[in-house]
């Protein structure tokens, strides 16, 4: 099963994290030189002895990092293999519009009000480059599916644009082809531009400010999104990825999504 396959995965990166951070730990250990260190009155051991298990050299070997993590190998097994629900149908992950993206937008939506509760959330959108997968299978969605999805710790934040800097914005993604959006917004890919933009249904008005939910690293200036740096911003302190495991769990499936023509192209 693709979950079993993630879930794998997903432990063998935690496996390299734990050894690379134990190895610079030792290190920094034993190439202390003369900087002065403050230790704490009392301690309490609360970690796995691996020290009978260091080379000639000092490092620490595999079979160290391997019975440090053998405890945690199945609750981390378990966690990424949790179902969340069914896709009736692959969910795919196309420009300019697509099923899989259909579907994250909506879910960072309904997060984003929910978060937001004092701000007009307009919209969301979701990088596409954010996207890791190509396509959510048909079958039992996994929790591990949609660490597989989106790896990254991207946190979802709320950015207040004027209504230029959003034709802006709507035209960067316009011009790299379209992105994820939320079923609030639609618009028209025409000479790499975003024409014909409708918010809930009404043209965009460039004396306003709008507020929308986009991962922190867009918001940040990432992908090219330089209009959006120095906005104001308004954190969540939630990641996007954990934000759809909750909601996913909530809902209970099934997860279906349709191609309404939020983006289209000429």
């Amino acid at each position: 099963m693709q979950g079993s396959y993630l879930a794998v995965k997903f432990l063998i990166m935690i496996n390299r994290f734990l050894a690379y951070s134990l190895v610079a730990i030792l290190g920094l250990l034993t190439t202390a030189g003369c900087k002065s260190y403050y230790h704490p009155k009392e301690t309490e051991n609360l970690s796995r002895p691996i020290s009978p298990q260091i080379d000639t050299e000092g490092s620490v070997t595999a079979d160290a990092v391997a019975a440090t993590i053998e405890p945690y190998k199945a609750q981390l097994g378990e966690k990424m293999q949790e179902v969340l629900g069914a896709l009736p149908q692959t969910l795919e992950k196309a420009r300019p519009e697509s099923r899989l993206g259909n579907w994250l937008a909506d879910m960072m939506q309904k997060a984003a009000v929910d978060l937001f509760t004092d701000r007009d959330i307009a919209f969301s959108v979701q990088n596409y480059g954010g996207i890791r997968v190509g396509e959510l299978a048909a079958g039992e969605l996994e929790v591990g599916n949609l660490y597989e999805l989106m790896p990254f710790d991207n946190e979802l934040v709320a950015v207040e644009l004027n209504g230029f800097v959003l034709q802006e914005f709507l035209d960067h993604m316009a011009g790299s082809g379209g992105w994820p959006v939320s079923k609030e917004v639609s618009y028209r890919i025409q000479d790499e531009k975003a024409v014909e933009v409708l918010i809930r249904g009404e043209p965009i008005q460039f004396n306003r400010n709008y507020v929308i939910a986009v991962p922190d690293y867009v918001a940040n200036g990432g992908s090219d999104s330089k209009m959006l740096m120095d906005r104001k911003q308004y954190k969540s302190g939630q990641r996007i990825r954990d934000l759809l495991i909750e909601y996913a769990r909530k809902d209970g499936g099934p997860f279906t999504a349709e191609l309404d023509g939020r983006v289209k192209r000429n």
